[in-house]
């Protein structure tokens, strides 16, 4: 079967700012519930939330700049900066503002469009930088979970929006903020499904 790849193939992904969303297999409500328009965290949803805010202890190029998980979801404002691995940009958690300036990701256009031949999907996206921080958050809960004996599970892949401008980011963070006080009208919302114990 020939899946289409949900990546931009033009666009690396090793440096930039992405508005990015997960999803649990069947949209099934692991993380909490929704109360009086905010979100009240299982034990899972909490080691989730935490583990997105201490990226920065295990990637020293990544920052979150804002993130809120769902019943059954999360989204975030993920910025991978282009400098060496060595050197440290990550904020500590709680401390990015919601208006932060955008850093600078470059140019987003390939020197050149890949050949036939190149693989470039495979070359550039599977391994790229925001590839493995996502699967270092889905790795780290499943692993939480498993250890507990939660028959929990993570939609396969991701998906992700590239901001390229001030306006998007401000736009795209306010959504973020203030995504559980829309959960009834939630494309992720199915109220009748199952829900883990609060």
């Amino acid at each position: 079967m020939d899946r289409k790849y949900p990546r931009a193939k033009w666009h690396d992904y090793n440096g930039g700012v992405y508005f990015v969303t997960v999803v649990t297999a069947n949209r099934q409500n692991f993380f909490g519930k929704i109360i009086g328009g905010e979100i009240l965290h299982t034990e899972l949803g909490s080691v989730l939330s935490r583990t997105i805010e201490q990226c920065y202890k295990h990637y020293n190029d990544v920052k979150v700049d804002c993130h809120t998980v769902m019943p059954n979801h999360f989204h975030a404002i993920i910025s991978i900066s282009r400098s060496p691995v060595g050197s440290r940009h990550a904020a500590a958690p709680g401390t990015p503002p919601v208006s932060a300036p955008l850093p600078n990701p470059g140019c987003l256009l390939p020197p050149r469009h890949p050949e036939e031949s190149d693989n470039f999907t495979a070359r550039n996206h599977h391994n790229a930088r925001l590839s493995a921080v996502i699967g270092g958050i889905k790795s780290a809960v499943k692993r939480y979970a498993n250890q507990r004996e939660i028959a929990f599970a993570w939609q396969a892949n991701f998906h992700d929006h590239i901001i390229r401008n001030q306006r998007a980011y401000d736009f795209i963070a306010e959504y973020i903020r203030t995504n559980p006080q829309r959960w009834d009208t939630d494309r992720f919302c199915q109220n009748n499904q199952y829900e883990t114990s609060i």
